[in-house]
């Protein structure tokens, strides 16, 4: 049985759940989840009930019935993440959620989606971890999850700069910034498709972003990075899901990573939980999904991405430079 089904089977044991509380225990991609789905019905195991959850038909649970129950693995405190906020991340994190109540709220156009508190700081705390904050000089590209204001609370890094398309979001930060008298930060409207600023390239030590997944979207955040930063032993962090990245698109990218100068250090699994109210994407891009969507909007965070560092072994080569125009291949493959 392939592993996918095993996850789901697995969950399904202890009772019937929502599609979207199903979603996250398992690590397929969403086209690979639906076809799980799809398989399991058709094979008369798995059935979704009149409330709209998913449940063992009687011939699933016989046939898992001699199974190991689910055991519990994560740790409550820190979801997994191995990191709690202490000492100074205590008070970054209850300074940054004052902050980030003013935000502007998020914008579709613009494919925004918000993580929680914790994991814009816990990002941080990482940063912290691998000596990536402290006198460093930090570019963001792209930062609707307020991660640079949490760099910046710390008061370690030597620079913060925010590349961001979302005016809104650009005079926020600038306005937080000068109220809390950060001299070292400064936030710009910028496209990813437009040339990067020259008094970016080659100026950072660490680069953070939370790319697109599309496939040459993806490495055009990842090309202006890498482009933006120094030197050998420059940093970049990103984040990547399951959900909507199948294995094939990773070794794609992972390739091109390595062709860049990158190697990976570190792999988080689901470090980010966001709070999408938006999953309309989910029947349009992935039909198969259709019959056993609960009509009810999820009610608790389903889409998750790990939290990747790399480290560049040689000066970064980005695959892109100069004005690259994508149009709607920037956010569909």
């Amino acid at each position: 049985m392939p592993r996918f089904r095993q996850q789901i089977l697995r969950v399904l044991r202890h009772g019937p759940v929502t599609f979207w509380q199903l979603l996250p225990q398992q690590d397929g991609d969403l086209a690979q989840f639906a076809a799980s789905l799809e398989a399991l019905a058709a094979e008369g195991l798995m059935e979704r009930r009149p409330d709209g959850k998913l449940a063992l038909t009687a011939a699933g649970q016989a046939a898992v019935a001699r199974w190991l129950p689910r055991q519990e693995w994560e740790c409550p405190h820190c979801q997994g993440k191995g990191m709690l906020p202490r000492g100074l991340f205590t008070r970054v994190l209850e300074q940054w959620e004052r902050l980030a109540a003013a935000r502007p709220r998020p914008d579709p156009t613009f494919d925004q989606g918000y993580v929680a508190s914790r994991d814009a700081v816990g990002r941080v705390i990482f940063m912290y971890r691998r000596a990536d904050l402290e006198g460093r000089r930090l570019l963001f590209l792209g930062d609707d999850d307020l991660t640079s204001l949490a760099a910046a609370l710390t008061g370690l890094p030597r620079e913060v700069t925010v590349l961001e398309i979302d005016a809104r979001l650009v005079e926020f930060l600038n306005t937080t910034a000068t109220r809390e008298g950060w001299s070292n930060y400064h936030a710009q409207v910028y496209d990813v498709q437009e040339a990067l600023p020259p008094s970016c390239r080659q100026a950072f030590d660490v680069a953070v972003t939370d790319p697109v997944e599309t496939r040459r979207g993806f490495l055009l955040f990842l090309s202006r990075c890498s482009e933006a930063l120094a030197e050998a032993g420059s940093a970049l962090y990103f984040g990547l899901t399951r959900l909507e990245t199948g294995l094939p698109k990773w070794r794609l990218w992972l390739v091109s990573l390595l062709r860049m100068g990158f190697v990976v250090t570190d792999y988080l699994p689901d470090f980010h939980r966001y709070h999408l109210t938006n999953t309309v994407f989910v029947p349009e891009e992935y039909p198969a999904a259709c019959p056993f969507l609960p009509e009810e909007p999820p009610a608790t965070p389903w889409y998750a991405s790990a939290l990747v560092r790399l480290e560049a072994v040689r000066r970064p080569r980005p695959l892109y430079r100069g004005t690259v125009s994508l149009g709607k291949a920037l956010y569909r493959d």
